[in-house]
């Protein structure tokens, strides 16, 4: 169990971490990443939204069986296509979740092996 400050925390890093890795492959990317950054960093207690409900009375989130969950029906979609509102599209097609970056016309790409370093990020937070 993780508690949602903590899970908010990572989840801010490693989308950071994640504009600074694309930004050296792209100079669209990285022209955007201070403004990107910025707005994460003062828009990131919107995910409480989200985090609130799946989260318990005490505010702590079961991300391992969350995670194990979703990292499950991700693998099981052929195709899904969806849209998030101020962000973009998106496609979730046999493990893969592919992000449009607005405004850059590019494609982010989260292989399992992303999802597992997130994951791990996550629990690392784990209470005892």
């Amino acid at each position: 169990m993780v508690e949602i400050n903590s899970v908010k925390e990572v989840i801010k890093n490693y989308i950071v971490k994640q504009l600074i890795s694309m930004g050296e492959s792209s100079t669209a990317i990285r022209l955007l990443t201070p403004l990107a950054k910025r707005a994460i960093m003062n828009n990131i207690d919107s995910f409480d939204k989200f985090l609130k409900p799946i989260a318990d009375k005490d505010g702590m989130i079961d991300i391992e069986g969350i995670f194990d969950e979703e990292m499950e029906i991700i693998n099981n979609i052929d195709n899904f296509d969806f849209d998030i509102p101020f962000i973009g599209g998106g496609n979730i097609s046999k493990g893969i979740i592919s992000l449009e970056v607005p405004y850059v016309n590019k494609i982010v790409a989260l292989n399992q092996t992303d999802l597992e370093v997130l994951k791990e990020s996550l629990i690392s937070l784990k209470t005892k």
